[in-house]
């Protein structure tokens, strides 16, 4: 799992055998601690 910033949003995605799964597009003023609790998603 990979992580970028396009301009205020945050990228996650990762990189498979045969393709890039986007995993959320997240802007970068959001409590990206609570988004991630609210989804039940550990990284």
């Amino acid at each position: 799992m990979r992580e970028i910033f396009v301009y205020s949003y945050r990228l996650i995605y990762e990189i498979r055998e045969d393709h890039v799964c986007i995993l959320a597009f997240i802007h970068g003023a959001r409590d990206f601690n609570r988004w991630l609790k609210s989804k039940d998603v550990s990284i």
